[in-house]
């Protein structure tokens, strides 16, 4: 019998960020929302938020340690907890159709993403080569 290498134990990080769920939390946020960051396979970190009231706020994944870079599928919740809106991100840029619902659970809008990048999206449009044939007079 021969022992199999034991698997690493996930990294786990907690911290505080405030109202935007993005930033860290500073001492005049009366309630701070807990970050659960854990280090998953294959370099994506997996992210869930919940309010001082343990109610999950938000959940995705990211690519990258510093959570600048979402990556996969996104849910926010609302204060009551109920979904507010899903979506998928892919390598930090919306993609696929965004569903929003108000905190009773009602359907409030969807959008559609196309998945290009500000400047993809300007020279989709012509506007980016207009920018350069002027650029270039």
């Amino acid at each position: 019998f021969v022992a199999e290498p034991a698997q690493p134990e996930p990294q786990t990080r907690i911290d505080h960020v405030g109202a935007d769920l993005r930033t860290p939390a500073v001492p005049s946020d009366n309630q701070p929302f807990a970050r659960t960051v854990v280090a998953g396979p294959h370099g994506v970190f997996r992210v869930r938020i919940r309010s001082a009231q343990l109610i999950q706020r938000m959940e995705g994944t990211y690519l990258d340690s510093a959570l600048t870079v979402p990556h996969g599928r996104f849910i926010y919740y609302h204060p009551n907890g109920r979904i507010e809106s899903v979506g998928d991100y892919d390598h930090g840029v919306k993609v696929g159709t965004w569903y929003t619902q108000d905190p009773t659970g009602e359907s409030r809008a969807e959008r559609s993403y196309s998945g290009l990048s500000g400047e993809d999206l300007l020279v989709a449009a012509g506007v980016q080569q207009l920018a350069r044939t002027t650029r270039d007079r």
